[in-house]
């Protein structure tokens, strides 16, 4: 379902970006290293961010705080038009972007509540995790508040930046592990008229599912393993 989401909102991205008629400037590697914000950030000490050949950012920093706040920084200065979109999934907002073409996969969305357990979760994480998620939330919001170069979906789809929140975090995570648990889900719901169903429910939520040790090189082959293991009890 998820992944049908995304390819419905990525295709209408590409129809919307084929009609208008001024294109992103295209950046080199450098240009957008050089675009990566540095100057009066609230860091606690000083943190270093490397880059691969890939693009892929490493933070090594002194503190959990520093590291988990460059953290959201980097993120939001690489996806934040993905980020906006996950959380609009996450929210069943996707009519405010879409319009009424998305309108019933927003109230199948809110049907599911994906996001109600959001604050007992948040209220119910050590004093660490909570700590962490905030800083990186910080992050998030640094960027959001002092970039001034914003994504193209946000002109493309009318999407006002909005500042992010703890509960957000959760929700989209949560949207990204239902992704690869619903078959669990699924099964469940034919068990539910089962006379033991209580202790059964009682049995998963102590014991969960069983640890994936490794799976096979092949992608496709180990997404397959992944999921069928995740489905099954």
């Amino acid at each position: 379902m998820i992944r049908l989401i995304s390819i419905l909102i990525f295709i209408v991205s590409l129809s919307a970006c084929s009609i208008i008629s001024t294109q992103p400037i295209k950046k080199t590697s450098q240009e957008r290293f050089e675009t990566f914000p540095t100057a009066n950030l609230p860091l606690r000490d000083s943190v270093s961010v490397y880059w691969n050949s890939y693009m892929v950012p490493f933070i090594d920093a002194n503190t959990d705080a520093d590291a988990a706040f460059v953290l959201g920084l980097t993120h939001a200065h690489l996806r934040l038009a993905q980020m906006e979109l996950f959380r609009m999934i996450a929210w069943g907002r996707l009519a405010e972007m879409a319009g009424p073409l998305v309108a019933d996969i927003d109230h199948s969305l809110r049907t599911i509540q994906l996001q109600k357990s959001t604050p007992y979760i948040a209220a119910n994480d050590s004093p660490f995790t909570r700590n962490w998620i905030a800083s990186y939330v910080d992050g998030i919001n640094w960027y959001i508040d002092h970039t001034e170069e914003k994504p193209i979906e946000y002109k493309l789809f009318n999407i006002t930046p909005r500042r992010w929140e703890v509960t957000d975090v959760y929700a989209v995570s949560r949207l990204l592990s239902a992704d690869l648990t619903w078959g669990v889900y699924f099964q469940a719901l034919s068990l539910m008229n089962r006379p033991d169903w209580s202790r059964t429910w009682e049995n998963f939520l102590s014991n969960g599912q069983r640890s994936i040790p490794s799976f096979p090189s092949d992608e496709m082959a180990a997404l397959n393993f992944i999921i069928n293991a995740f489905s099954k009890s």
